[in-house]
C-alpha cells in the first residue's frame, strides 16, 4: 500500500511557494516528494539508510514508520524507520538523524511522530507500547511526557501503555498537542501550563485541528472510522 501524506492544516491546504507538498512512501523505496499537488513525484532518500538483502542488487529502504510535518512549513518532515529518527528542513532533499531517547525501550516501536510549528527544535515521538516522548531541542534530550499520572489511563500493566497512533501539535496554539490511541482507543487533548501537561481531555470532533480525509490518508486497519489528525500520517 501506497503511503501518503497531504498537508491539511485546520482544513486548509498547507502550501510552500505555491506548491503543494506531500509525501508518500512504498515499501522498500524509501520517500517520494511531490511538489505540485501530487500530480508528480521524485524520489528523495538522501540521508536514508539502505537495507542489505538478498540478492543484493538495487536499493531497498527500510519500512517506513510513521511521518509528521510542520503545518505552517511543511517543508520541515519527521519520520521514523526501524526505530530511528530521521528529519528534513527542504522537503526531503536531505534527511538528518536525530538520536533517539536514550532510555528508549528497543522491544518498542515508534508509530507517531510530530513537529511543533512554534518551536523548530521541538519535536513528539509515540511508541507501541511504552507512552510518548518529547524534546525540545532536537533530539539532545527528550522528557517521558506519558510517565505523569495524568496519563495513568493508558498503562495496561507489566510497564506497558496504549499504543499511541497519532500526534499532532496545534497549529495555532504552542501549549496544545493532540494525541490518538490504537485500536480505537479514541483522541485526546492535552494542554500545558507552565511547560508541563496539566490537563486531558477527549478531543471534540468539530475541532478545527482536527481534519478527517480517508480518501489522502490510509484507513488504520483497527478502525472502521478513524480520524486523521493535522499533521499526521499513521503507519
Amino acid at each position: 500500500m501506497v503511503l501518503i501524506v497531504a498537508l491539511l492544516a485546520s482544513g486548509i491546504h498547507a502550501q510552500n511557494n505555491n506548491e503543494m507538498i506531500r509525501y508518500r512512501s512504498t515499501p522498500g523505496k524509501g520517500i517520494e516528494v511531490s511538489l505540485d499537488s501530487g500530480k508528480s513525484y521524485i524520489k528523495r532518500n538522501a540521508g536514508l539508510p539502505i537495507r542489505i538483502v538478498y540478492p543484493f542488487s538495487g536499493e531497498e529502504y527500510h519500512a517506513l514508520g510513521t511521518i509528521g510535518y510542520d503545518t505552517s512549513q511543511p517543508q520541515r518532515a519527521i519520520i521514523a524507520m526501524d526505530n530511528r529518527l530521521f528529519i528534513t528542513q527542504n522537503a526531503g532533499q536531505h534527511w538528518d538523524e536525530i538520536s533517539i531517547p536514550e532510555d528508549f525501550n528497543q522491544s518498542a516501536m515508534i508509530t507517531a511522530a510530530a513537529i511543533s510549528s512554534h518551536n523548530p527544535n521541538q519535536i513528539m515521538i509515540g511508541t507501541s507500547f511504552t507512552g510518548f516522548y518529547e524534546s525540545t531541542n532536537g533530539g539532545e534530550s527528550w522528557v517521558k511526557v506519558s510517565d505523569l499520572e495524568l496519563f495513568d489511563f493508558l498503562r495496561r500493566g507489566a510497564g506497558f501503555s496504549e499504543e499511541i497512533s497519532g500526534l499532532a501539535y496545534h497549529p495555532q496554539q504552542a501549549d496544545v498537542f493532540y494525541f490518538e490511541l490504537g485500536f480505537g482507543g479514541g483522541v485526546f487533548r492535552a494542554e500545558k501550563q507552565n511547560g508541563q501537561v496539566a490537563l486531558i481531555e477527549n478531543a471534540s470532533a468539530d475541532d478545527p485541528a482536527l481534519y478527517t480525509n480517508r480518501a489522502v490518508l490510509p484507513g488504520d486497519i483497527y478502525r472502521a472510522n478513524p480520524m486523521i489528525l493535522s499533521g499526521l500520517q499513521r503507519r
